[in-house]
């Protein structure tokens, strides 16, 4: 029997994507492809293909929403033909994001469709904020820069540093070094940092998962700040046993030209208590 587009499917699709934004990964990926080519423009920016990489992005993703209060999908256009289908939406939820209390959201969310033995399946999605006219809020951003630490532990800079300011007053203080002023030099900090996780390098992870805690966070019209600890736990290439690498860190915000960028990041490793002789240099 074969699977009517609107009336069977859209639904449970829509459906599926409620609960997505309440961690629940598994109805989305059930009406999913297991077949190639299926992929991924997510809103975060993450671009994937594959069915293995956009089933593990999708899982990521999901594991950092929790408490969604409204879901609401409003389809601006959609079309059937032969064994393809598409949508075009919008779509409208409040939910919490990596445990910072629910926010709304507002995306744009273009989906194509395969029929597949009757049944018709997602094999692409691509979501964005909308035009840069709506540049996204301070919360959003906090959210798409813990995603870019993900792929910072992973050996990519670049997301990261996609969201410092080019200001010449930009700082760093990671743990690896003194303080970095001035957009080259925070750079080159950050990227020689990331080399440690990237090929070769001491802690290159088959496999690792971060998470947020947050501590606490302030937003003013021009100015925010927030304080949370991040927790990147994982297995490095060629051992058996996982490593944990602990920070705790302090970001301010700056709106420039409407966009929020990172003006200053302090990060240490310093998570539980200490005596004060740990402070002593020899």
């Amino acid at each position: 029997m074969t699977e009517d587009f609107h009336r069977d499917f859209l639904p449970r699709f829509v459906d599926a994507q409620r609960v997505f934004h309440d961690g629940d990964a598994e109805p989305n990926l059930a009406l999913w492809s297991a077949t190639d080519p299926v992929t991924l423009f997510a809103a975060r920016g993450l671009v994937r293909a594959g069915t293995g990489e956009v089933t593990e992005a999708f899982k990521v993703v999901a594991s950092t929403f929790s408490d969604v209060r409204s879901f609401d999908w409003e389809t601006l256009a959609s079309g059937v033909g032969g064994d393809l289908a598409y949508t075009v939406a919008i779509e409208r939820y409040i939910a919490s994001a990596d445990g910072a209390p629910a926010a709304p959201t507002e995306l744009r969310a273009t989906h194509v469709y395969r029929r597949e033995d009757g049944h018709w399946r997602a094999v692409h999605r691509h979501a964005d904020r909308g035009s840069r006219d709506q540049a996204p809020g301070l919360n959003e951003v906090i959210e798409g820069f813990r995603e870019a630490l993900r792929e910072y532990v992973k050996g990519d800079p670049e997301p990261a540093m996609s969201f410092f300011s080019d200001r010449d007053d930009v700082t760093l203080a990671n743990p690896l070094e003194p303080p970095r002023r001035g957009p080259v030099d925070v750079r080159e900090a950050a990227t020689q940092a990331a080399a440690n996780f990237g090929e070769g390098g001491a802690f290159r992870f088959e496999e690792v998962s971060s998470t947020f805690s947050e501590v606490s966070r302030y937003e003013t019209p021009d100015l925010g700040y927030v304080l949370q600890v991040e927790h990147h736990e994982g297995r490095p290439v060629g051992r058996d046993e996982t490593v944990v690498i602990a920070l705790r860190a302090t970001l301010i915000f700056r709106r420039e030209g409407g966009t929020w960028n990172i003006a200053h990041r302090h990060a240490d490793p310093i998570t539980t208590p200490r005596p004060i002789g740990t402070t002593v240099q020899p």
